[in-house]
């Protein structure tokens, strides 16, 4: 009896499925509040509460670099850091799990306006789908 590669029997291919990458909370350890726009719309305020102290040390220390992208345009928003008061965010010895820490991102032009959808970039971590209220 022939086995059917040896006829030369098309195999099929084994379908290889993405794992589901986990929701950004349980890798960053934090759950963005709010989204919102401030100062004239000059500035997109965002707030988020932290979850898991020892996951989102790095965040509220600052040690991991933070932006905000506009997802119609691509344009991306930064923290400004005036050199009288230094990065416009809140920074913290620790994280404490439950404390609503605040981001402040620049928005030149006033590109980001309620209703517009944003991506927040935490080191390599995208969090996709953020509405500015």
């Amino acid at each position: 009896m022939m086995s059917a590669l040896a006829c030369g029997a098309a195999r099929k291919a084994a379908t290889v499925q993405p794992l589901p990458e986990p929701p950004y909370e349980e890798v960053l350890g934090i759950h963005v509040e709010s989204v919102r726009t401030s100062a004239h719309g000059m500035i997109v305020d965002l707030r988020y509460r932290v979850l898991e102290p020892a996951k989102a040390q790095n965040i509220v220390t600052r040690k991991t670099p933070m932006t905000l992208i506009h997802d119609a345009t691509g344009q991306v928003l930064s923290v400004p850091a005036p050199a009288f008061v230094g990065p416009m965010r809140q920074t913290a010895d620790r994280a404490v799990k439950g404390n609503v820490y605040f981001v402040l991102f620049e928005n030149r032009n006033r590109t980001g306006k309620p209703g517009d959808t944003m991506t927040l970039k935490i080191g390599d971590v995208l969090v996709k789908g953020l509405k500015i209220e």
